[in-house]
């Protein structure tokens, strides 16, 4: 049995009022039986409960009367009155909530989910608490990234990855305390990202590629959210709220000036000579730092290395060249992989 109110046309959006029945039996019950509010809506549906009850008997069900959808009015229930000033508002709700949405996120439509929650929010005044912060989910991530598989990949998270994670976490810290803000899903809007560009250009010093990998991270956290019902506001995917990035000159060296910095002796600084052997490893093998620096003496054969790059997990051969023979050879026996020794560069 239904309730309806006709279609939203400008929500695109109808709603109807349903006293639910075993729907394994063809037989209408009797007695007080649940009325679902029913919303349907780009061929989506959600069937949400006002935990009201109604006799189907004392249920008008009649299209061609004005009341159709409503209880009746009829002597054995008196209450009818109540009941359809309850139901009216629960449409009312729903209606504000639907239309809330859509103006809040770029006109896009609700999934049953969402429009759930926000219902929960307004007519059980169920707690926002109940799902984490922004904050609280953005650490759990950054945990759970450190154990589990990157769905686009295929593969475990980079250590790049998650330290980037674990870097944007910080600076929206910084700057929340900085600034004296709240951050949380439903301020990060277009102003949050003007002031937090601003924040890291000028407090931070910044380049564009870098506000560009802090949104990046951003966005893509974002996303994880609400993927998981805990965010339902979808500014971040504005075209505005976009990631920058710049043109840089690219500084290189010619083979010329590689012999050459290989040929300086450095030896009365073993600081500058162990960066100086991995500088000139790197340009002759074309390997990431963190490719090199993971790598175990199995990854060196006979005239090649042999590593799986931690970027696409793919096994790359590289001949020994040369100059990286010359540095195998000379850290043979003082490092486990014959390569020169790890450094950290420390800073604020």
């Amino acid at each position: 049995y239904e309730i309806a109110s006709g279609d939203w046309s400008s929500d695109v959006c109808s709603s109807d009022l349903f006293p639910s029945h075993d729907n394994a039996s063809s037989k209408k019950t009797n007695g007080p039986t649940p009325i679902q509010l029913i919303l349907r809506w780009d061929n989506k549906k959600l069937v949400y409960s006002t935990r009201e009850t109604i006799d189907p008997e004392h249920f008008e069900m009649d299209k061609t009367k004005r009341n159709y959808q409503r209880a009746r009015e009829v002597r054995m229930f008196p209450e009818h009155s109540e009941l359809n000033i309850r139901l009216n508002w629960f449409e009312s709700v729903a209606r504000a909530v639907f239309r809330k949405f859509l103006n809040d996120n770029d006109n896009r439509s609700p999934n049953p989910r969402e429009l759930k929650e926000l219902l929960d929010v307004k007519v059980r005044n169920a707690s926002e608490k109940q799902k984490p912060s922004f904050f609280e989910f953005f650490e759990t991530h950054i945990e759970e990234s450190t154990k589990k598989i990157n769905n686009e990949t295929g593969r475990k998270f980079a250590k790049g990855t998650i330290y980037s994670y674990k870097s944007t976490l910080k600076n929206l810290r910084d700057y929340s305390i900085a600034k004296k803000i709240r951050i949380d899903y439903d301020t990060i809007d277009l102003e949050f990202y003007h002031d937090f560009m601003e924040y890291l250009t000028y407090e931070k010093g910044y380049s564009n590629n870098s506000l560009g990998r802090i949104i990046k991270t951003v966005k893509s956290v974002l996303n994880e959210a609400t993927e998981r019902g805990y965010n339902s506001n979808l500014t971040f995917r504005s075209k505005r709220f976009k990631k920058l990035a710049e043109d840089v000159d690219a500084i290189y060296l010619n083979t010329k000036e590689i012999k050459e910095l290989f040929e300086l002796d450095l030896s009365a600084n073993s600081r500058l000579e162990n960066a100086r052997d991995w500088l000139v490893v790197g340009t002759q093998t074309g390997l990431r730092f963190g490719d090199l620096t993971s790598m175990d003496k199995s990854c060196i054969k006979e005239n090649t290395i042999e590593v799986k790059t931690q970027k696409t997990g793919q096994v790359v051969v590289i001949p020994i060249l040369p100059m990286v023979r010359q540095i195998l050879d000379k850290y043979f026996g003082k490092t486990l992989n014959s390569l020169p020794k790890t450094f950290i560069v420390t800073g604020k």
